[in-house]
């Protein structure tokens, strides 16, 4: 009999032992499976803020001017620059198009990413910092449940880096007629016009000052077109066209260059066929803080023409030679550069002037800056 309850006493020890085991298992497996859960959250967060990271920084590329802008006071909000770029989002991902989808819960991730740049008054360095969230939270901040931060420093590379020494650069000769003056604005550089061909002149005060004219430059005439290019630009046509904001063909542009207040752009001409730039085009392109720069592919040297009464603020570098002709008061505040020969006749007037081609050499597009930090 006594035998009997030790047996029946071990077979309850052991269920009882089988029963925790089981109950503690399941606990470790429940336990588990959080983890899990939350560490899949947590990598759908993190690849939300690296696709919100990659998004913004194609949003550089294809629109820095509206995003890298400096208008708002960040403190007191008032429309006036303080050197900051606003750190306001730049888009956030709210629906299931586009964003980062989660077949295993059904919901979608989301992200929001903002633009800094590192010292006030500077725009060289960017820091892009982008936030991902799981669980479709919206918006994306840091009161989400699931979220991830990355973000990636950004330098900026300059579409115009050379530095013209005089308002009127030209690898051949430079021919001017009419009523075209050529006019140096600052004490430095001395040059107004530098030519690797004889300069010719209607009148002597066609020039001011007088007898500011460098010419049959053997140096600068030895120069090939591509090479010219790549000392002003640091790089090949086929790339700079690849990073304009506006492309002009077939006579026309397709959206309005007009900006009296000046918009930064990068215009890219095709003059394969005649295309001209008047008043009833754009009165004025550019502005002395934003000036534009012009590229125009000219090939002939005849198809390119500025006349009128346009003022363009910026720098126009022509491929292929430049005869212009027309009436009216044109005229160039920042600079000329072709790599063939310049001729004007009554149009345009081209000025020197040194803060106009500054700006411009301010304009540029942004890549991941070398020696910069990635925090993932």
């Amino acid at each position: 009999m006594m035998a009997k309850g030790q047996a029946l006493a071990s077979i309850l020890m052991l269920l009882m032992l089988i029963l925790i085991a089981l109950v503690y298992s399941g606990h470790v497996s429940v336990s588990d499976m959080r983890v899990s859960a939350g560490n899949a959250k947590q990598a759908e967060a993190f690849e939300a803020a690296e696709a919100g990271l990659q998004a913004t920084i194609g949003l550089l590329g294809t629109r820095r001017k509206d995003y890298v802008k400096d208008d708002v006071d960040n403190v007191t909000l008032a429309e006036t620059p303080d050197g900051w770029i606003d750190p306001n989002a730049v888009t956030q991902q709210t629906t299931g198009d586009g964003s980062t989808f989660s077949p295993a819960s059904g919901s979608y991730s989301t992200w929001s990413a903002s633009v800094m740049n590192i010292d006030s008054g500077s725009f060289s360095k960017l820091v892009i910092s982008s936030r991902g969230c799981s669980d479709g939270c919206s918006p994306c901040n840091s009161s989400c449940k699931s979220t991830a931060l990355v973000s990636q420093v950004m330098g900026l590379r300059s579409l115009f880096s050379g530095n013209p020494d005089a308002p009127v650069v030209a690898t051949g000769t430079v021919d001017l007629s009419g009523n075209v003056t050529v006019t140096c604005q600052a004490a430095t550089p001395h040059v107004c016009i530098h030519s690797g061909g004889p300069v010719t002149l209607q009148k002597p005060e066609m020039v001011d000052p007088q007898g500011s004219v460098i010419q049959n430059d053997g140096a600068l005439a030895a120069m090939s077109p591509a090479d010219l290019f790549r000392q002003y630009f640091g790089a090949n046509p086929v790339s700079v066209k690849a990073n304009a904001d506006i492309i002009c063909s077939n006579g026309s542009c397709p959206i309005s260059i007009q900006s009296p207040n000046g918009d930064g752009s990068l215009i890219w001409i095709d003059a394969s066929t005649p295309f001209t730039i008047n008043a009833s085009v754009a009165a004025q392109i550019g502005s002395p803080e934003k000036p534009v720069l012009i590229v125009v592919d000219n090939p002939g040297g005849n198809n390119f023409k500025l006349n009128g009464n346009t003022v363009v603020y910026g720098v126009i570098y022509v491929m292929g030679g430049w005869s212009n002709s027309g009436g009216g008061t044109t005229s160039i505040r920042g600079g000329v550069i072709t790599d063939g020969n310049f001729s004007g006749s009554g149009t345009p007037d081209p000025t020197y002037n040194p803060v106009v081609i500054d700006h411009v050499r301010e304009m540029g597009i942004y890549v991941i800056a070398p020696g910069g930090w990635s925090d993932f």
